[in-house]
């Protein structure tokens, strides 16, 4: 006689089905984690190759590389930050033309910084390759100063703009990407070895503490300096700071170390990839640069002058 057919699983089946399925989603989901790490940290590269080409070409048409701002010689001939003046060589042409038009019709010497407000305003335009997919930047990747119409593109890169501390008068002066215009052969420390493009870490843990002494709980630690066309600050940082730190928990009481600590933090290199972050050199190719670049400080300061005269490795 045949035995009857079981019609189910009984609950210990299904329970050891269950608990197998979590076994092996637990050992799968750091793998995932670590391919969508590496897919970003991947994507952010070629965005800053992508950055440093355009640099070079600007250099091919114009015989010197983006100043970090210009204020120009008449109506529409400066921009705001080199985000704006990389535009028409990194396919955006059109998007170049909504900011020369505007900046035509409001008298303006720069592009950028229109001021006009809204989503939809050219100075919240958004560019992919200026946003690194691992930055957690919103998408799109625009934000707004709370209680106002001021609404910003942002980006997850920074002008290679000085290797000198920027309370220091020739600060902004000695970069590649700064205040004055860079020819190539002006970078005599090599091309190799100098930092042009660099990452920044557009989120802190301990912000929300520093965030009122803006004006406001809720100001986005991304519309401080992160703006492209416009911004608190402009998109520059400094290889003087450490890479990759973070805001004190608490704000000190004295308001120097409280104003270091801010400047700091607001014009240092980082990303969230982990580990520190991608960079694109002078010559064009991207380098990722280890955190443990800050047991030598020297080094990573002297990656940030076209022409200290620092020795440096191959090896950073």
């Amino acid at each position: 006689m045949l035995a009857p057919r079981r019609a189910a699983f009984t609950l210990i089946e299904l329970l050891v089905v269950i608990a197998i399925i979590a076994l092996l989603i637990g050992l799968l989901l750091p793998a995932v984690q670590k391919v969508r790490a590496a897919a970003a940290r991947i994507q952010c590269a070629n965005n800053l190759k992508q950055l440093g080409l355009a640099a070079h070409n600007f250099h091919d048409v114009n015989r010197t590389l983006p100043m970090s701002n210009s204020g120009g010689g008449g109506v529409a001939q400066g921009y705001w930050s080199a985000f704006i003046a990389l535009l028409p060589y990194m396919e955006q042409q059109p998007l170049y033309q909504r900011f020369y038009d505007k900046a035509v019709a409001t008298n303006s010497i720069s592009l950028g910084s229109v001021g006009d407000g809204g989503p939809n305003s050219v100075d919240a335009s958004t560019v992919a390759a200026y946003v690194c997919p691992a930055d957690g930047l919103p998408k799109p990747a625009v934000d707004q100063i709370p209680g106002t119409n001021a609404y910003w593109g942002l980006t997850s890169y920074r002008h290679g703009y000085s290797g000198l501390d920027l309370n220091d008068p020739r600060g902004g002066q000695d970069g590649v990407i700064c205040q004055q215009p860079v020819q190539i052969l002006g970078i005599t420390d090599g091309t190799s070895s100098t930092l042009m493009f660099g990452e920044f870490a557009n989120f802190d843990p301990n912000w929300p503490t520093w965030a009122p002494l803006l004006g406001s709980d809720n100001v986005p630690f991304s519309m401080t300096t992160s703006g492209w066309p416009n911004g608190i600050t402009g998109p520059n940082c400094s290889s003087f700071y450490p890479l990759n730190p973070a805001l004190p928990p608490t704000i000190p009481a004295d308001p120097v170390a409280m104003g270091l600590q801010i400047a700091l933090r607001f014009n240092a290199y980082g990303s969230r990839h982990g580990g520190g972050a991608n960079f694109a050199m002078a010559d064009g190719s991207v380098r990722f640069v280890s955190n443990s670049i800050n047991n030598t400080p020297a080094l990573f300061a002297g990656l940030g002058t076209r022409s200290g005269g620092e020795v440096i490795g191959g090896d950073f």
